[in-house]
């Protein structure tokens, strides 16, 4: 899998991660371990690796802004 198919991946099951756990009124942070854990089985996921550039530019400025 491409880097760039991960993050968006990786993106949407966030997304439907927070979603899910709004609807059902469980806390998103309790949803989104188990949407990781859950991913983790998919074994084109599994095998997939980001470059490092990627997650210092996606996902670094997003966790500092946080």
């Amino acid at each position: 899998m491409l880097g760039l198919e991960l993050v968006v991946v990786l993106g949407g099951a966030v997304l439907v991660g927070n979603a899910v756990g709004r609807c059902l009124g469980i806390a998103p942070p309790v949803v989104l371990p188990v949407t990781g854990v859950l991913l983790g089985f998919v074994p084109a996921v599994r095998q997939a690796q980001l470059p490092p550039d990627s997650v210092l530019l996606l996902f670094l400025p997003v966790l500092l802004y946080w």
